[in-house]
Parts: C-alpha cells; structure tokens; sequence
C-alpha cells in the first residue's frame, strides 16, 4: 500500500510505501513508522495505466467529487491499496481510500 499523508496548504504531501507490523520494536532505522487512525473512508477504484490511472482519480475525487458530496476530506491519510489487479498493464486496478465526514 501508498499511503499519502502530512497534506500541506501548497497542496504537497508526503508518500510512503507502507507494510503493516504488529510491532514496532524491531524496525530499521531508516524506516519510520506511523500509526494509521481508524477512518470511514470513500473507496474509489482507478482503472489503467499506472502511475496515470491514480492521478487522474485523485485529481477528479478532490476536484469534482468530494466537494459536490456530503463529506469532506478527514484529517487522516489516504492510501492505494495495490493487489493483484494491479499488474501495471493498460486495465491495471487499484483502489484509493479518501478518508471521509460529514460536512
């Protein structure tokens, strides 16, 4: 999984490549770890080419959709969730999880 987090005001974020642990005792040091809030989140599934696909979603969820909803974007980070759809041919599937509340 990407999980995209720190969003700034310039509309900059940080990215990082996650693997989930269930403990943190013995992580490298140059890794860092971060603990992922439980959210309710929107799922929205890209389809194409990667990297193409993702940002074309991400533009339209934060463009078009999500201020035409109900919700807002929740202090928490998004992530893509890349599995075996994700086989970076022309049809390549990945999900993004928008973390959401209600306005």
């Amino acid at each position: 999984m990407g999980f995209c987090l720190d969003f700034r005001a310039d509309g900059d974020f940080s990215y990082i490549i996650e693997s989930e642990v269930t403990n943190t005792d013995r992580v490298p040091n140059d890794m860092v770890t971060k603990m992922i809030p439980p959210a309710e989140y929107a799922v929205f599934t890209a389809i194409g080419k990667i990297p193409d696909s993702i940002q074309a979603s991400t533009k339209y969820i934060h463009r078009k959709w999500l201020p035409k909803s109900k919700y807002r974007h929740a202090d928490s980070p998004e992530f893509e969730l890349d599995d075996e759809r994700s086989d970076n041919s022309e049809n390549s599937e990945v999900d993004i999880y928008v973390p959401i509340v209600t306005s």
